[in-house]
């Protein structure tokens, strides 16, 4: 490699930094519409906001952004429902077990007889290596469910889940 080509590269560097490091002339106007969308989500209702974060999780946009915004509805709401449902659900997805077990029981506080808030809260025992509690949540589940295909499917799950902590 010949001088000519270091100096090309290490002009080319330098631009780039410079380029990197000096403000952009919109670099204002950036800023505002950042505010002006925080500002339009604080007018947003409760159910709006769930909304626009769902929209924004299934369109593969900004998944923390999402979170975010239902986290905020938790925030403004502590007993929401469908903010609680989604985020211990997205818990689970994303293999924290940890965050979504306590969502689960807060939302089996608000409405014992959800079946469905049961079974998610089995799977993140189940997921988290808590077998007794699986086990119990599924019994529980079982009391709630009427569907009878279901419930042969969760009695096997139950029963491995016996056998695994016999072992």
């Amino acid at each position: 490699m010949g001088w000519k080509q270091v100096i090309l590269i290490v002009s080319s560097l330098s631009a780039l930094v410079l380029l990197y490091i000096l403000p952009t002339p919109n670099a204002d106007y950036r800023n505002i519409q950042v505010e002006e969308k925080t500002e339009e989500n604080a007018n947003l209702t409760n159910g709006e906001k769930i909304q626009k974060a769902l929209k924004i999780l299934e369109e593969g946009g900004a998944p923390m952004k999402g979170i975010m915004m239902l986290k905020d509805v938790v925030a403004d709401d502590p007993e929401n429902q469908e903010a609680l449902f989604y985020l211990g659900d997205l818990s689970i997805k994303s293999g924290q077990f940890d965050k979504a077990i306590p969502r689960f029981v807060k939302l089996i506080e608000l409405n014992p007889e959800a079946a469905q808030y049961w079974f998610m809260l089995a799977q993140a025992y189940e997921k988290n290596k808590n077998n007794d509690k699986a086990v119990n949540a599924y019994q529980t589940f079982i009391n709630f469910n009427t569907d009878s295909i279901i419930i042969e499917d969760v009695r096997a799950r139950i029963k491995k889940l016996k056998k695994l902590d016999i072992n």
